[in-house]
């Protein structure tokens, strides 16, 4: 999974093993945090909203907030057991992020308010 913040900065997490690097835009490599890989499944994306990187943690069936400081949280977010969260994205118009799950329709979006 990859995301790119304000600075050109692009974060890669490995989907695997959970490691979360940040990419300078000249190649320096930084090592920002490990999430859980419950069955080796750790992260299916990433997307920096607002500040924050967020991401799905696919088997853990969470939503995250991973800081640049490596601090992660997990937002208070019930989630439908077995469904997977997978995409997400940041609706501006609401304030919200957005997800969907990895089994389900795609039609179906979850949301997660943010605080202003």
């Amino acid at each position: 999974a990859t995301a790119i913040d304000g600075e050109d900065n692009v974060y890669v997490a490995n989907f695997n093993e959970g490691s979360v690097i940040k990419i300078t835009p000249n190649g320096e490599q930084e090592f920002i945090a490990k999430l859980d890989a419950p069955d080796g499944f750790a992260i299916g994306h990433l997307d920096f909203i607002k500040g924050v990187l967020f991401g799905t943690a696919i088997a853990d069936q969470k939503i995250l907030m991973i800081r640049k400081n490596g601090k992660i949280q997990v937002r208070n977010q019930r989630l439908n057991e077995g469904r997977f969260p997978n995409g997400l994205t940041l609706d501006p118009l609401n304030n919200e992020i957005l997800f969907t799950y990895g089994f389900g329709p795609v039609a179906e979006i979850e949301r997660i308010p943010l605080r202003n």
